[in-house]
């Protein structure tokens, strides 16, 4: 077991270093700024650099996927991962790399293609997956919905991954329709009620047992 997370280790990092190659082949044929931020329209709005872009971002991102899967091998309560959830920490980071990096190389080059499209899509399907396995994920101390009562409380935790399953599938339906829809709104009250919605559920179910522990 040891031996196949060491070669996904290996592999994930492989993958962070890729931007950094494509950095190299494409420095010349880039302008000395270019675009690394977009509207919903597709259109840049966040320019940088190209030394930025290429070097210096992907090496940020390298630095956050060694901290996360320092922080998820260190978890006293590893074991109690869903595997796929797991494996969406291991890579998430890497593919995320690789697909910012080939968007600011093909833009840079002139090569235009609708981005909100394939990100609300990319996000969408992410997110329905999230929402499958949120429910088998059991009380850790790195992934899944870390409040101070979930952590808490064992049951708790259960009943708020269960509900959050619900609405993270939900907002990742709504955010695969936005792809062709293309309204902003949808994007920011999908993510503000896949948040707020398993908060506030989880806060009264808090508030129910203690105020039933206080009135025995």
């Amino acid at each position: 077991m040891k031996k196949k997370v060491d070669r996904q280790f290996v592999l994930s990092l492989l993958l962070c270093l890729l931007p950094l190659v494509l950095g190299v082949i494409f420095y010349k044929d880039l302008p000395d700024q270019v675009a690394i931020h977009f509207d919903f329209n597709g259109e840049p709005n966040g320019f940088a650099s190209k030394d930025f872009a290429l070097f210096l971002l992907p090496v940020i991102l390298i630095f956050i996927h060694l901290f996360v899967w320092f922080q998820l091998a260190n978890d006293p309560k590893k074991k109690n991962y869903s595997s796929v959830m797991r494996g969406i920490s291991h890579w998430f980071v890497p593919i995320l790399s690789v697909l910012v990096q080939t968007a600011i190389i093909t833009f840079g080059l002139g090569i235009t293609f609708p981005i909100f499209f394939f990100l609300s899509l990319a996000m969408g399907i992410l997110f329905m997956v999230i929402g499958n396995y949120l429910p088998k994920c059991k009380q850790n101390y790195t992934m899944g919905i870390k409040l101070p009562w979930t952590l808490h409380d064992e049951d708790n935790w259960n009943r708020t991954h269960r509900l959050a399953g619900w609405t993270w599938m939900a907002g990742g339906i709504l955010m695969i329709l936005n792809a062709f829809l293309n309204w902003e709104w949808i994007l920011w009250g999908s993510l503000a009620l896949m948040v707020l919605i398993p908060f506030i559920y989880s806060y009264l179910l808090y508030r129910k047992k203690k105020a039933s522990q206080l009135s025995e």
